[in-house]
């Protein structure tokens, strides 16, 4: 039972078995907060709810900002639905 939880959260970490940069930085981070919020809850200072109150503000927030961003990327960076993108074709046979 150990063993299939800890394979499991281990694999969490990996895309196309490989290693994941960006999901360890993010395990890290959520486990940081986690551990944070569990210090405010058992000791009380700062007030355990004003802190999970301004996590739960910083999550919407970078959610929200992260949906604008990628609706403004689609916007004018995609090609136009059903075409192929147009890559401008290099004159001097480079890459």
């Amino acid at each position: 039972m150990k063993k299939d939880v800890k394979r499991f959260f281990v694999g969490l970490l990996y895309e196309n078995n490989e290693p994941s940069l960006t999901r360890v930085l993010f395990a890290a981070s959520f486990l940081l907060v986690a551990a944070a919020m569990v210090y405010d809850w058992v000791y009380g200072w700062p007030p355990f709810l004003d802190f999970a109150k301004q996590v739960l503000t910083l999550i919407l927030g970078a959610k929200t900002a992260d949906k604008v961003a990628t609706y403004i990327t689609n916007s004018y960076k995609n090609s136009p639905p059903g075409e192929a993108p147009r890559v401008p074709k290099n004159p001097e046979g480079g890459c």
